[in-house]
C-alpha cells in the first residue's frame, strides 16, 4: 500500500490508547472523529478528536498509521476506510493528479496544489450550475412562463408561485 500524505484539514478514525483522557465519553469500540490540524511528518500529526459524545479534545504528536502497518497499542489515528480504498485505486490506475491527490502534484507546496485542486473544482461545478439555472431559464420562456426561475428545481410550489405572479 502506498503512503498517503497528512494534509491539513483532512478527517482521520482516532483510536484511544489503553489509558485515555478519563473526561472522554467512550461509548463502545467505534472509532472517534479527529480533523487534520498540523502535520510534523507522514507519521505524527496534531488532531482535533471529537470524543463519542462530540467534546472536542486537542491532541499533539498523535501518531499516523498508514494502511498495513501494525496497531502501535497506544493512542492513533488511521485514515478511513473509503479514504484508504480510493488510494488503492488511483495506485492501481496509475493515476497522479493534483485534482485528485495534491501530494503526488509536481508543485513543491501542498497550499498551492490544494488552491489548484479547489479552484478546478469550484470551476467546474459553477459552470454545471450555470448551465443547469440556463436550461430552466430557456425552458420557462419557452413555454410562456415566469421571467426567474427558483434555483431549486426541485421546488415546485415556489416556481409555481414564482409564475403565478409573473402573469
Amino acid at each position: 500500500m502506498s503512503l498517503i500524505t497528512p494534509t491539513v484539514g483532512r478527517v482521520l478514525h482516532f483510536y484511544p490508547g489503553p489509558f485515555p483522557d478519563p473526561r472522554m465519553a467512550i461509548f463502545g469500540d467505534q472509532p472517534m472523529r479527529a480533523d487534520l490540524c498540523f502535520v510534523h511528518n507522514d507519521n505524527l500529526v496534531n488532531v482535533i478528536v471529537n470524543d463519542h459524545a462530540g467534546t472536542a479534545f486537542p491532541m499533539q504528536k498523535v501518531q499516523l498509521v498508514q494502511d498495513g502497518e501494525p496497531n502501535p497499542g497506544r493512542e492513533h489515528v488511521i485514515w478511513m476506510p473509503y479514504q484508504v480504498g480510493q488510494a488503492k485505486a488511483l495506485a492501481s490506475a496509475g493515476t497522479t493528479g493534483a485534482a485528485t491527490s495534491p501530494a503526488t502534484s509536481s508543485s513543491t507546496s501542498p497550499v498551492v496544489d490544494h488552491v489548484a485542486a479547489d479552484s478546478a473544482a469550484a470551476a467546474s461545478t459553477t459552470t454545471a450550475a450555470a448551465d443547469a439555472l440556463a436550461a430552466a431559464h430557456a425552458d420557462a420562456a419557452n413555454q410562456g412562463g415566469a421571467d426567474t426561475v427558483n434555483a431549486n428545481p426541485g421546488n415546485a410550489a415556489a416556481n409555481a408561485d414564482n409564475t403565478a405572479h409573473a402573469s
